[in-house]
């Protein structure tokens, strides 16, 4: 059995030589191969960078995105098809990035899970010569710092009594608080506005 294997991305035409010998009689033949041409998968361009702060939605053009990848055979552009969040921690909408798209505006709005930073996992799907294709993108959503809170405990004061100078501020004092961004709530780093209004 005889098998040719055509170079990478290679169609048309060529010829293959095969010597066959019979005794002490050798001979030569040329035998013309003809490799046909199937689509090829689109091919990415660029890298493709999808990032933004915590809680603040993102907005891409899907021409942006197709921008990205070259479909090889017609050397032109992919058309989106769809964009989906495919990451396996997604387990409800809470937890999942919110994917508008607006194909009347030609826009995405990726809104990040509430409190949430990282890296999420969505499926870009695109459509070009040979047929629909699937890629996986990384959405990064950068760390803010969060405003600290709590519950606050009322400060009794009454109309003739003055105002203390100063207030000692402690997670189990004057106000039960707690830093979102950390395990504990540092005064001189945290701040917060107290208002007293005497009753």
């Amino acid at each position: 059995t005889l098998q040719l294997i055509p170079v990478s991305d290679f169609n048309g035409f060529s010829n293959v030589y095969i010597t066959i010998e019979d005794d002490s009689i050798q001979q030569t033949l040329r035998v013309p191969v003809e490799v046909s041409a199937t689509p090829d998968a689109p091919r990415l361009l660029k890298p493709l960078v999808l990032s933004t702060n915590e809680d603040q939605p993102l907005t891409v053009l899907i021409s942006d995105i197709e921008s990205h990848y070259l479909d090889p055979d017609k050397f032109d552009l992919v058309k989106f098809v769809d964009l989906i969040d495919n990451d396996s921690l997604s387990k409800d909408e809470s937890s999942s990035v919110s994917i508008d798209i607006n194909n009347a505006t030609g826009e995405i709005m990726l809104t990040p899970p509430q409190n949430f930073h990282g890296s999420k996992q969505l499926e870009l799907s695109v459509k070009s010569e040979s047929g629909n294709h699937s890629f996986l993108l990384s959405f990064n959503i950068d760390a803010v710092d969060d405003q600290p809170v709590g519950n606050p405990l009322p400060i009794a004061i009454s109309s003739i009594d003055s105002i203390p100078d100063d207030i000692e501020l402690s997670n189990t004092n004057v106000f039960k608080l707690y830093d979102q961004d950390g395990p504990e709530f540092n005064t001189s780093t945290d701040g917060i506005r107290i208002i007293i209004a005497p009753y």
